[in-house]
């Protein structure tokens, strides 16, 4: 661990001119870091998973600046590289080209981490929801259009994984959600549609 710390340190250094410490975060897919810089500034460090392509980060980076130029929600900022990027490729430990991208830091706990949890904080973050995807109701990017699993207009995906649920109970529950979700589908394609985030949980 501390080497590769050390790998993507060295890696800012040469693409953002600053000197950091890193801390791993937790993630799905790619690797994330909390970067503290020596004139104390902080960022989270975003490295794609080996494969990412180029044109998605593109559509993260877009995303934030939009939401920023609406003023409805924080989040964090972009900073460019050196070079006046908003993201750059560099190769990992072992050789492999990743896609990576640098992002002020938000104050703040997860929310799984956060006591007490209140009705009302729960409240709250529907109302951040709600405000971030109103401020993404005019975003377009040429990679929205995207198979994504959290997509609820696209989401039969799941009958060929039912199998994998072994509890008898539990998979005849889905297999009645799944059909009822076949019923309304037509009727969810009509709506008009917009981006959202759609991906909250209590670590994100």
């Amino acid at each position: 661990m501390a080497d590769r710390n050390t790998h993507w340190a060295t890696i800012v250094r040469e693409a953002w001119a600053m000197e950091v410490d890193l801390e791993p975060l937790s993630g799905e897919f790619d690797l994330n870091f909390r970067v503290r810089a020596a004139d104390g500034r902080r960022f989270v460090l975003k490295v794609m998973r080996a494969g990412c392509e180029a044109g998605f980060v593109d559509l993260l980076c877009a995303a934030h600046s939009h939401i920023l130029t609406r003023g409805a929600h924080p989040v964090p900022e972009v900073v460019p590289t050196l070079k006046g990027a908003q993201w750059c490729a560099r190769p990992d430990e072992t050789g492999q080209d990743r896609l990576l991208w640098l992002l002020t830091e938000l104050e703040g706990v997860e929310y799984a981490r956060f006591r007490p949890q209140p009705l009302e904080l729960a409240r709250e973050l529907g109302g951040h929801l709600a405000r971030l995807d109103g401020a993404l109701r005019e975003f377009a990017h040429p990679q929205l259009e995207r198979e994504l699993k959290w997509d609820l207009c696209k989401a039969e995906w799941i009958a060929d994984h039912l199998r994998e649920i072994t509890d008898v109970a539990r998979r005849a529950l889905l297999q009645e959600v799944l059909h009822d979700y076949r019923a309304l589908q037509p009727s969810l394609r009509a709506e008009r549609q917009s981006p959202i985030h759609n991906d909250v949980n209590d670590y994100n």
